[in-house]
């Protein structure tokens, strides 16, 4: 192998940034609740009924709850036992609180904020992680760039609703000096 190993920090760190946001400790405080999630849209609805950002990014707003047997979790090693997401639309913008309690029961508790129709900036472990978003057909493609010390991550989303708008299905790809991922995330609405 040449150049340095990474250190054992790392993969976690990886493992965080693909998740999307920024990790706390169980015991870490609650931030400021976000403003009340806005009732859900059918994905059936009309073009015509869903033409502004703030409108399509209500379609996502819920509490979701990952359905693990049907997802597919790449190659990740800690595969959580559960994990709830709760989406809240402000006009473009989706704020994701997700917890994950994993094996061994500890939890991670992940904060961030998308923009459906521009960029938006997280911090993850004191690092910026930069995402693009746009909403096109139906599906929310949400594209992120991490660079931590000399390594970069990249990540692509694509977020879409069932018909019915009960289901929510993250296909997510990334790459690093780790290695390239694929995973898909079926969400059930809770």
């Amino acid at each position: 192998m040449t150049g340095p190993r990474p250190r054992a920090w790392l993969p976690a760190l990886v493992l965080t940034v693909l998740m999307g946001g920024v990790a706390r400790d169980a015991g870490a405080s609650e931030a400021p609740a976000p403003a009340a999630a806005a009732p859900a849209r059918p994905a059936a609805a009309s073009a015509a009924a869903v033409e502004t950002p703030a409108a399509r990014a209500t379609t996502f707003a819920g509490h979701w709850r990952l359905d693990v047997a049907r997802s597919e979790h790449g190659k990740s090693r800690r595969v959580p036992k559960t994990r709830e997401d709760v989406i809240t639309a402000d006009g473009a913008w989706l704020s994701v609180k997700s917890v994950s309690v994993r094996e061994g029961n500890d939890t991670l508790r992940l904060d961030y904020r998308y923009r459906i129709d521009g960029d938006a900036m997280n911090t993850v472990m004191g690092q910026e992680v930069k995402t693009r978003g746009r909403f096109s057909d139906g599906v929310l493609q949400l594209d992120s760039e991490a660079k931590f010390l000399m390594v970069s991550l990249f990540v692509n989303e694509h977020w879409v609703l069932s018909a019915d708008g009960r289901s929510l299905i993250i296909e997510r790809t990334s790459r690093s000096p780790l290695g390239d991922d694929r995973q898909k995330l079926v969400f059930v609405r809770h």
